[in-house]
């Protein structure tokens, strides 16, 4: 299951997101909250998978937010969601490495898709490291009977 945080000044949209994003198999949206300094907070006391942050709310910039959170986790993914279709914010967010910068109104479609990606390129790696962890747990198992063969074989 991955952990989700919403970070957005506008209940409403708040709650819409969280809405859509339990409705995708496999994510479960955490924290809900309205500024970037308290989704900063909870990224420093807790694991999150996934970001949803508004890029303009009240105090510190969704931007700066990001740089933030990405400073104390670097591989939390961050999605920028805006209502706001300037080109120089898309610009700006892109260059703080977030994942997506998505326009409002959001759609269910575009959230479940997002999801899907980032569970399939996740799940890519997971299998890798697994895939690694398994290869180095034969090679011991061989070594050790290897080892076993030539003790009996010396005696």
């Amino acid at each position: 299951m991955y952990g989700v945080l919403i970070a957005d000044d506008e209940p409403l949209m708040r709650a819409s997101l969280k809405v859509m994003i339990s409705k995708v198999e496999g994510f479960e949206v955490l924290y809900s909250v309205g500024s970037g300094e308290q989704a900063v907070e909870i990224c420093k006391n807790n694991k999150i998978d996934i970001v949803f942050m508004d890029i303009m709310m009240p105090g510190e910039s969704g931007i700066e937010s990001s740089k933030k959170i990405y400073t104390i986790n670097p591989s939390t993914t961050i999605f920028i969601v805006s209502s706001y279709n300037s080109f120089d914010f898309a610009i700006e967010a892109l260059k703080t490495k977030v994942k997506e910068y998505i326009s409002k109104p959001v759609s269910f479609s575009q959230i479940e898709k997002l999801l899907s990606n980032y569970k399939d390129e996740n799940q890519n790696v997971k299998s890798e490291i697994e895939g690694n962890k398994y290869d180095s747990l034969l090679l011991i198992i061989k070594e050790k009977i290897t080892k076993k063969c030539i003790m009996k074989f010396l005696r």
